[in-house]
Formats: structure tokens, C-alpha cells, sequence
């Protein structure tokens, strides 16, 4: 997994646009090594059966972070979308893109070639579309 850098970082955070996002995620993926694959699984919707929506995506994001973590140990480069989802989720409640659409499918066209469904994915929203 390339480490994304803090400009990177800087970038993602300052981001007002998904167009932006996209511009950030496409230099970091032409950085890495190909083929590059992709966690892909429940995170604000679906996984956790936790009433609470602030805990249910906490705990996804640990299940997330555990299997991009578990890839990358093995030498599988993996793009993590991690460092993206509080710069996305602000971006859609302010203009309600379709994240998948606008976001994920160029990334998925242009350099996402192995994609890795975990447990629950079934449960979730964007998952489910992405595959």
C-alpha cells in the first residue's frame, strides 16, 4: 500500500468538490503499483448491526482498516478510500452527489483492477453498487 502523504493529506481534507477528491485519489493510485486492488464492504451503511449510525460506521471502519492493513502485509497493493470518507461525507451532505458514480467508478475504471467484498458487504449500500 503507497503511503499517502500529508500534502496528499492536505489535499484530501481541503477538497470542496468530489472532482477534487477524484484528482487526489487518481495521483495516489498512479503512484502505486498495478495491479491495484480494493477493499470493498459496508462503512456507513449495512455491516454492523448497530443502532447508533456514529458506532456502526466506527466499527466498519476498524473492519475496513484491519483488511487493507492484512493486504498490504502480504505485499497486496491496495488503494485505501480511508482517507477519503470524511472529505466525501461532508462533500454529499453540501451537494448530494452520487459518491459511486462521481467518485468511485472513474477510480474503478482507470486503475481499480482487484476488488476484495468482506464480510457484510451484501448489507451496504455503495457496496452493492460497486459490484
Amino acid at each position: 500500500m503507497a503511503v499517502i502523504s500529508r500534502p496528499d493529506l492536505f489535499r484530501i481534507h481541503q477538497a470542496t468538490t468530489v472532482q477534487l477528491l477524484r484528482d487526489a485519489a487518481f495521483e495516489i493510485a498512479e503512484r502505486m503499483p498495478q495491479p491495484l486492488g480494493i477493499v470493498c464492504g459496508p462503512i456507513t451503511s449495512g455491516g454492523y448491526n448497530d443502532q447508533d449510525p456514529l458506532q456502526r460506521t466506527k466499527k466498519n471502519l476498524i473492519l475496513f482498516n484491519l483488511w487493507i492493513g492484512a493486504l498490504a502485509e502480504k505485499g497486496v497493493p491496495v488503494f485505501s478510500q480511508i482517507p477519503f470518507e470524511s472529505a466525501m461525507f461532508r462533500i454529499y451532505r453540501k451537494d448530494k452527489v452520487d459518491i459511486i458514480e462521481e467518485f468511485y467508478r472513474p477510480l474503478f475504471e482507470k486503475y481499480i483492477s482487484i476488488f476484495y467484498f468482506i464480510r457484510g458487504w451484501e448489507t451496504s449500500d455503495g457496496a452493492t453498487k460497486e459490484r
